[in-house]
């Protein structure tokens, strides 16, 4: 299987963080027999996400897509993804609940932006992460 490697954040596109995801995720695919055909990284744009999404995914069997997951308005890669693929969106009310308690478990305060981590594009599979939002 040949999959695609698309890194998303302005952040990253100034150089402020390096992108120390690839090649995290490129070890440990490598590490289940499959092979990193490309990877990419873009800033916080509607219009690049999509069409680097679209070339990874002509190139490849599968996008692993990271960054721009947040509570803040410049993280909008959740939306982009379900435009480029012209999906509605929806919130997962068992990831909300999981995130609300996360939040007061750790005494940390409840901004309605935090509901943004439990949106996703109709017909994703959630993956459960277990020790983030």
């Amino acid at each position: 299987m040949k999959i695609g490697i698309l890194t998303i954040g302005n952040e990253l596109m100034n150089g402020r963080i390096a992108d120390t995801n690839s090649s995290f995720i490129a070890r440990e695919i490598n590490l289940q027999g499959w092979q990193i055909e490309t990877m990419m990284s873009v800033g916080d744009d509607f219009t690049a996400i999509k069409s680097r999404l679209h070339y990874l995914l002509s190139l490849t069997d599968a996008v692993i897509c990271t960054g721009g997951l947040g509570p803040t308005a410049d993280d909008i890669t959740t939306a982009a993804i379900a435009r480029a693929f012209g999906l509605p969106l929806f919130t997962d009310e068992d990831v909300l609940q999981s995130i609300k308690d996360r939040f007061e478990r750790y005494h940390f305060q409840w901004i309605e932006n935090n509901a943004k981590q439990a949106v996703f594009p109709q017909g994703s599979e959630v993956i459960v992460n277990p020790v983030g939002t």
